[in-house]
């Protein structure tokens, strides 16, 4: 049934862009669909549905944990500048059951727009099943225990002190036992790590020169007044607006700090960043906001065809853009 396959696909865009991140979780799963809808021509409606799906339940999945994405590891890393925390499971706690029931809102939006019949079945792809072996066991003890700790950390943080310790040891855990080679390090992403210590320092740079202070020392007269529902409204608005052009990584170094500091001036010093990182995430309008709209776009045919255009993006993601940050 290919419209069920369609929200499996989807849900698990969303289950894996939780631990793996958002970027690199469409990149396994568009691997996965190109046998599947290469027997299918560039027009067709299902193929469109089947990739925008994808794409936004990655970009859901990237609102569901402290590590899925950019801009939640910024804000959490300035909130506790500002000294505040938020733990890994009161964020999760948060999110999920929103981005679950979102992504089961956004099948239901795309059948209903795009009208994705036009195929019966899916194609069956033929593979080679391997026995589970014992590092497959060993991978997947060594995960549970890694996000139980993170997860519990509240309860822990005395004696483990930070969530990056427990990575750092789930890391020698992988390459000391030879689970993971030379090959997967050099594989890492690299250019993102950048990313997140050059946002770090820009962050560190804006805030000592007091460059900070005074950008929102210039927002507040234009977002203060009113009720806190109407201040949250107008500082989500300016951030979904400001991410759909310039991409979740930009907005996610640029404003999360702004955010941070603003909303403690506010007086909603944890409601504010949490809630714009969540915008962030479902900016998804155009296909350069995110990375998984820019993964599935460049899906092609056997002819070289795109399966997705801009129209396609505009007609679904702007209005489930606006509805995710209501």
């Amino acid at each position: 049934k290919p419209l069920w396959f369609m929200l499996a696909i989807m849900q698990l865009g969303l289950l894996l862009s939780m631990w793996i991140g958002n970027h690199t979780a469409p990149i396994l799963l568009v691997s996965l669909l190109v046998p599947i809808i290469h027997d299918f021509d560039s027009s067709s409606r299902y193929v469109k549905a089947l990739l925008l799906g994808l794409a936004f339940s990655c970009n859901l999945g990237g609102m569901v944990t402290p590590i899925s994405s950019l801009q939640n590891i910024l804000c959490v890393a300035n909130l506790e500048k500002n000294g505040y925390t938020i733990t890994f499971g009161q964020w999760m706690g948060l999110a999920l059951p929103l981005c679950f029931s979102s992504t089961v809102v956004c099948w239901g939006f795309l059948i209903l727009v795009l009208k994705p019949t036009d195929v019966r079945a899916i194609p069956v792809i033929p593979y080679d099943k391997r026995p589970f072996s014992v590092q497959h066991s060993f991978v997947l003890l060594s995960s549970f225990c890694t996000v139980l700790l993170w997860a519990t950390l509240s309860l822990t943080q005395g004696v483990l002190g930070d969530e990056s310790v427990i990575a750092l040891v789930f890391i020698v855990l992988m390459f000391g036992t030879g689970t993971l080679t030379t090959l997967d390090f050099n594989s890492f992403s690299w250019n993102l790590l950048v990313l997140i210590g050059g946002g770090n320092v820009l962050g560190l740079a804006v805030s000592s020169s007091s460059l900070l202070t005074s950008i929102v020392d210039a927002l507040l007269p234009i977002i203060a007044g009113g009720t806190p529902f109407l201040v949250v409204a107008k500082v989500l608005c300016g951030v979904l607006l400001l991410t759909t052009f310039v991409s979740h990584t930009v907005s996610a170094i640029v404003m999360m700090p702004i955010v941070c500091t603003l909303g403690a001036k506010l007086g909603m010093p944890v409601l504010v960043p949490v809630s714009s990182a969540l915008t962030i995430s479902a900016a998804m309008a155009l296909p350069f906001s995110s990375f998984p709209n820019v993964n599935s776009l460049l899906v092609e045919d056997d002819k070289g065809e795109p399966y997705l255009k801009t129209k396609d993006f505009l007609l679904t993601g702007v209005p489930f853009s606006v509805t995710m940050t209501l």
